[in-house]
């Protein structure tokens, strides 16, 4: 994420998009590792979020 700019935007974006509040964050050691928590009624909805932001053009 350092190399990155705006990369945590884009993924609370993506969750904002999609009216999906994010309850708590975490990063981990590695840079690569970030942990958004969200209600479970919102889980599949925020990970094909996530997913169509990073993995699909």
């Amino acid at each position: 994420m350092k190399n990155t700019i705006g990369s945590i935007y884009m993924l609370t974006h993506a969750l904002s998009k999609e009216n999906i509040n994010i309850i708590m964050t975490m990063s981990g050691a590695h840079e690569s590792s970030i942990i958004f928590a969200v209600a479970e009624i919102d889980e599949k909805r925020a990970i094909q979020s996530l997913y169509n932001t990073l993995f699909k053009p």
